[in-house]
């Protein structure tokens, strides 16, 4: 192993089970997961345990936190991934709840709080998630959570937030197998489907979270190589596979909302490779499979956008755009309105009225005002997530802010509030 990664780590500590396990996963971010960590050590829930997986960092990670070495459990790993990551947490995991953070990201102090008393609150819940459909805001107590049941509808699971707005109770994480280290992208995702067969989500609008977008990050570079895309389809695959494999009469419903999705990540592959034929087909067998498709098109807007592998760049999401207005099965529909008027607005912004003007003038005008009111909140609600990520906007070097000042402990042993003890875990080779 290379000289410059992190020294070894002595194991040994016994301590009573914490009633939540915090995970972060981390790699080549010395800087923010300083961060990351002191927003965790800030949290008013004090019954916890903190994780800190290193996966394989060479820029010195390991000697900034080991002045926390009392106060967060540390292992280094070689490289292998986010999924490889968070399941080496899962597994020094003690909590029965198992809360993620990313290394980019920070809490606020009462995160850990409202999750925490939201599935005591609930305990047929699986998961709890204060951002759903990755909407950050909101003041709702615990209380005011509602359950969910994404069985009827599995894609609302993939909408259940960004995940480390989540948390999970650990037997449920572990029972479906934790994530899939295939996958180099929408792990969370995965997860979250997985999860929902189980059991309900509860859900509740409150910000507990300060958002981050990392640009340079992993899932920027996986979303341009093409990873999310290749991830849902081995996702939803496996997911078919095992509904298959169950012949419980319950799954039919499912198999077939599993098969319905399949075809509709098929359709957008097709339209990032500009085959409209096999996009076309495709997308008739989703729509047909998942009858509500077509009247979903903040779902579809969203899984473009973060998915298509050359979307950054506009002359290729014209292009995407442009095949999608004509693949699509009902150009009437929500979604096929919403294709038309980003097609056009799309050419507007790259200079091209008349392009622009062509695709204006096939606009069905029949039902124009039912999808104005209908489209309304999915435009604020992109608004409000573009101003947030220009507000919390960083580079994956790290060098975002001045780094936060280390979280000794100094500050909870003056407030009086008890700290986590220290365990630190095994030598690396």
């Amino acid at each position: 192993m290379s000289e410059s990664r992190p020294a070894a780590t002595a194991t040994g500590r016994t301590v009573d089970r914490p009633d939540v396990s915090v995970i972060i996963p981390t790699y080549q971010r010395r800087e923010l997961v300083k961060r990351a960590v002191a927003s965790v050590l800030a949290q008013t829930y004090r019954d916890f345990e903190l994780i800190v997986v290193d996966d394989g960092s060479t820029d010195g990670t390991g000697e900034a936190l080991a002045p926390l070495a009392d106060t967060i459990r540390y292992h280094w790993q070689p490289n292998r991934g986010p999924a490889a990551a968070r399941n080496a947490g899962l597994r020094l995991a003690r909590g029965s709840i198992v809360a993620f953070l990313d290394s980019d990201r920070r809490w606020l102090p009462d995160h850990l709080a409202v999750v925490a008393e939201a599935l005591l609150l609930h305990p047929e819940a699986v998961l709890v998630s204060t951002c759903p459909m990755f909407r950050i805001g909101g003041r709702q107590l615990p209380e005011d959570g509602r359950l969910v049941d994404h069985r009827a509808w599995l894609l609302g699971a993939e909408g259940s937030g960004f995940m480390t707005c989540t948390a999970a109770r650990t037997e449920d994480v572990r029972a479906v197998g934790g994530f899939d280290e295939r996958l180099h992208a929408a792990e969370d995702s995965d997860l979250f489907v997985r999860l929902a067969l189980r059991g309900p989500f509860v859900t509740l609008q409150r910000r507990t979270v300060l958002p981050q977008r990392t640009v340079g990050s992993l899932s920027d570079r996986a979303r341009r190589a093409g990873l999310y895309l290749e991830a849902c389809a081995i996702s939803w695959a496996a997911l078919i596979a095992d509904l298959e494999q169950a012949r419980d009469p319950g799954s039919e419903a499912l198999l077939e909302q599993a098969k319905g999705v399949a075809q509709l990540v098929a359709g957008l592959q097709a339209l990032s490779e500009g085959d409209e034929a096999t996009a076309r087909s495709a997308l008739e067998e989703a729509c047909r499979l998942l009858p509500s498709l077509p009247g979903r098109a903040a779902l579809i807007a969203s899984r473009m956008e973060k998915q298509m592998p050359l979307w950054h760049e506009p002359e290729m999401r014209l292009r995407i755009l442009l095949t999608a207005v004509k693949a699509w099965p009902d150009r009437r529909s929500d979604v096929g309105r919403y294709l038309q008027v980003w097609a056009v607005l799309t050419a507007l912004r790259l200079r091209r009225p008349k392009e622009a003007a062509v695709l204006a003038r096939r606009w069905p005008v029949a039902g124009t005002i039912g999808f104005c009111r209908r489209v309304a909140p999915l435009l604020r609600a992109r608004f409000r997530r573009r101003a947030l990520e220009r507000l919390y906007r960083g580079r994956e070097d790290a060098r975002l802010e001045q780094a936060a000042p280390q979280a000794t402990g100094d500050d909870d042993q003056e407030q009086g509030r008890p700290r986590p003890r220290a365990h630190r875990e095994g030598s690396r080779p």
